[in-house]
């Protein structure tokens, strides 16, 4: 896209822009929706495999906080699988070991003979519980959601 077209959303009106809603605290069964990311954080170039996920049902979650979350401005309802999250892996010698059990213990992909890589590449629909937790924003004026701990769907 070497010229995006920003104008589809640029022209909405203002009154219909409002902050996203947090996903609320609790648990999640999710499922992995493509192929995951390869980047380097931005404060320190630490490498990094980033998973986007979908949420297919809420498990552990308070229901007047998750259909609050889902209300749109207008009144309508957005679906739970809307509130998409990112789960992020380090890649260093000290933190290997996490992606290791997301990949073998909550994804249940089997390791023998495999590199990381390949299982990552098997990691695509894969199903896994995931509990959501709140930061605060950089500003202070709001929470963010984060898939704070991963744990096997069986």
């Amino acid at each position: 896209m070497a010229n995006p077209d920003f104008s589809a959303i640029l022209n909405r009106q203002s009154s219909e822009v409002e902050r996203p809603k947090a996903m609320p605290i609790g648990s999640y069964i999710w499922a992995i929706t493509g192929l995951p990311r390869y980047d380097k954080s931005a404060k320190k170039g630490t490498p990094f495999v980033e998973f986007a996920c979908k949420p297919l049902q809420a498990v552990e979650v308070d229901a007047e906080d998750l259909e609050a979350a889902l209300q749109k401005k207008d009144g309508s309802n957005k679906l739970l699988g809307d509130m998409q999250q990112k789960l992020t892996f380090y890649l260093t010698e000290d933190a290997l070991w996490r992606l290791k059990k997301f990949l073998v213990t909550d994804l249940q992909i089997e390791e023998e003979e495999k590199t990381l890589q390949q299982m990552i590449d098997e990691s695509v629909g894969c199903q896994f519980i995931g509990t959501i937790g709140h930061d605060p924003t950089q500003d202070g004026e709001g929470v963010y959601a984060q898939i704070k701990q991963t744990a096997p769907t069986e």
